[in-house]
């Protein structure tokens, strides 16, 4: 991946380019907007823009699970999952988060799984880089796949 600012000259000493970034990062179809925040926010730079793309998290579970942490490689406030279960799978979904990926909360979200049912579960208002998906109280047969993402 290459990083390059409109308007700077290789080579030469580093300045100020302009008040305001047009800068874009590309990678694998997925592109990220870069901006400078307000300056009350300190120095730093902005991913205005960008896309997360879901990851499973609990992968054809069969009883109680928790699920794989994805890295949203920074915080954020919103989160869903998507449930998938089979047969007779019943349970709770609870979508957990972290800080440091070490200790994880419950956000407080759950959602009862039923037999041979999709459900969706949404966290919001809560600011974690680290979020996942736990199955607790697992009855029946059958098994849970589930995917999370973060906004």
């Amino acid at each position: 991946m290459r990083v390059g600012l409109e308007g700077f000259t290789p080579g030469s000493a580093p300045g100020i380019v302009s008040t305001s970034i047009p800068t874009s990062i590309a990678q694998g179809g997925n592109t990220a907007n870069v901006a400078v925040p307000d300056p009350n926010l300190g120095a730093m730079l902005l991913v205005s823009t960008g896309q997360l793309v879901a990851s499973t998290t609990l992968n054809a579970v069969t009883t109680n699970a928790t699920g794989a942490a994805m890295d949203c490689g920074a915080a954020h406030a919103n989160c869903t999952v998507v449930g998938v279960g089979t047969s007779t799978l019943a349970g709770t979904i609870t979508i957990e988060g972290s800080l440091d990926n070490s200790t994880f909360v419950s956000t407080g979200t759950t959602v009862a799984l039923t037999a041979a049912s999709t459900v969706t579960a949404s966290s919001t208002g809560k600011a974690f880089r680290y979020y996942r998906a736990s199955l607790s109280g697992a009855t029946g047969a059958g098994a849970l796949t589930a995917k999370i993402m973060a906004t």
